[in-house]
């Protein structure tokens, strides 16, 4: 592989790389807005000190 292909390769890797963390990072920020559902509280928790 010659000097120029393992930099397009290199280049691709991070367009790529830079892509699918953009994606995952929109993903989290549309999960986090939507309107939560009912808290589930655990049986043994107490209410208040």
């Amino acid at each position: 592989m010659d000097r120029e292909t393992a930099l397009l390769v290199a280049l691709g890797m991070l367009i790529a790389s830079s892509l699918a963390i953009g994606i995952s990072g929109w993903v989290i920020v549309i999960r986090d807005r939507r309107p939560a559902g009912a808290i589930h509280h655990r049986a043994d928790a107490t209410e208040g000190p």
